[in-house]
């Protein structure tokens, strides 16, 4: 499992393509990326609230998620994950939060459960 490094700039233009693609579909308001994953499943990336997600879908026709991945704390590590996710385990530096009201998050560096750890 890994994530390939992805760079500022490269961060910068797809975000930049992700407005661009917002505004002229609207009927896909908050959805900033799609790619079909090696296995025929789609990752869309796409706004929640004041973060970012990651949903998997069974295929790149049904948008209802299998699995997300939230990204609370920074839309950088969400772009950094649809952008550089290898397919293998889980994208890095995703959150979980308890509630909807509970600042408590639990995130897995590296995808790993076994290093999952709570932040405040």
């Amino acid at each position: 499992m890994g994530q390939r490094d992805v760079s500022d700039e490269e961060i910068r233009e797809a975000e930049a393509k992700a407005w661009a693609r917002i505004e002229a579909d609207p009927q896909r308001l908050g959805v900033a990326l799609e790619r079909v994953l090696k296995d025929g499943r789609m990752l869309c990336l796409y706004y929640q609230g004041r973060g970012m997600s990651i949903g998997i879908s069974p295929n790149a026709s049904d948008l209802t998620f299998e699995v997300t991945y939230d990204y609370f704390h920074a839309k950088w590590y969400a772009w950094r994950a649809a952008l550089g996710w290898d397919e293998e385990g889980e994208p890095e530096d995703w959150c979980r939060a308890k509630g909807v009201l509970d600042a408590v998050y639990r995130r897995r560096p590296e995808g790993d459960a076994s290093k999952e750890y709570v932040a405040p």
